[in-house]
């Protein structure tokens, strides 16, 4: 009776290739797990249920029953179609990554730009109202400076007229008097003169006795 022969091991079936769309599809899956991170954990193609080598069982021949090298072929070129998926999800994932951080730069871009320009208006109006504060203050003292040197001009004038009409009543008066004084003076030059008369009178009397 011939040996009987091992028993051969099911092989794994291979994996289907994924497409890109697919490959895309997972590679956002979870918290910001990329196709590269699933690829190098062995999620993405699910490692262990997919054997890279040629699947041949324990005798060396193939799973299908064909030929060891179109076996190999076969395997081959499934390897290929999964390095080109692989390639195609890896760039469309980089094209993806690239415009979520240009659009996350440009919105935080405009965001600060937003940002500086409402800082730059408050400073802006704060100054203006500094500067209106401000000069509402000094025209304030200008006008009340002006005020009062008005007042003070008012109070110049008057006093001046006060002044010259105390001097008038000052000169009035003085003359007034000075003129009474004259006539005094006058008056007992004249009397001296009319004593001088007779005392003169009478002292040539006494002489021509």
């Amino acid at each position: 009776m011939p040996p009987k022969r091992p028993a051969r091991r099911s092989a794994p079936l291979p994996s289907r290739s994924l497409g890109a769309s697919e490959v895309s599809r997972n590679s956002h899956k979870g918290q910001g797990r990329t196709v590269v991170d699933e690829a190098e954990d062995g999620d993405l193609y699910g490692a262990g249920d997919v054997d890279l080598d040629v699947n041949t069982d324990v005798d060396g021949d193939s799973v299908t029953g064909g030929s060891p090298s179109a076996s190999a072929s076969a395997s081959g070129g499934d390897m290929r179609e999964m390095e080109e998926s692989i390639k195609r999800s890896m760039a469309v994932d980089a094209g993806l990554r690239k415009a979520q951080k240009q659009q996350h730069l440009e919105a935080r871009f405009e965001e600060q730009t937003q940002a500086l320009e409402d800082r730059i208006d408050q400073r802006v109006e704060e100054y203006r109202r500094e500067r209106m504060r401000i000069q509402d203050a000094q025209l304030a003292r200008l006008l009340d400076l002006s005020r009062k040197k008005a007042d003070i001009e008012s109070n110049i004038i008057k006093e001046a007229v006060e002044l010259a009409d105390a001097y008038d009543a000052m000169k009035a008066e003085l003359e007034a008097v000075l003129q009474g004084r004259l006539g005094d003076v006058k008056e007992a030059l004249g009397a001296l003169n009319a004593l001088e008369e007779k005392a003169t009178r009478e002292l040539m009397d006494v002489k021509a006795q």
